[in-house]
């Protein structure tokens, strides 16, 4: 396997998208800013694996519909949907990073304070989502 960053999803349910409100730690990267669950690769994992870990760390839940969707252009980050089943939705959890996670629709995030990445690749995003929720 290739060396990359890290994985993130775009997790939904019900034509929402999940995000987590970043820790508000001026020592961290992007403070308070709101992101997608994910993160960066661990030792001798695969994408998909880092996103199953970050998942199950940031929100605790192990979700079964995990779909890659395309590399980022900007960096070695990789991206999925995550189509959460509704005992899935009902079970996330804050883990032990950011200060809460909530369910959005694609035109509430438009005015989010998002982190640098999220913001770069939003438009990218978007498109990915809409395909998604017409499905």
């Amino acid at each position: 396997m290739e060396k990359f960053e890290g994985s993130f999803g775009l997790i939904i349910y019900n034509k929402k998208l999940l995000l987590m409100l970043r820790d508000d730690n001026p020592g961290l990267n992007a403070p308070n800013c709101w992101a997608l669950i994910g993160g960066g690769a661990e030792k001798d994992e695969t994408p998909e694996q880092t996103l199953k870990r970050e998942i199950k760390e940031e929100i605790s839940i192990e979700p079964k519909d995990i779909k890659f969707l395309f590399k980022r252009q900007d960096k070695e980050v990789y991206v999925y949907l995550v189509k959460l089943t509704a005992d899935e939705a009902k079970n996330i959890k804050l883990g032990e990073e950011g200060q809460k996670v909530e369910f959005f629709d694609i035109e509430e995030v438009e005015p989010l304070l998002k982190t640098h990445g999220f913001t770069a690749n939003w438009s990218t995003y978007k498109e990915y989502l809409k395909q998604a929720f017409k499905d």
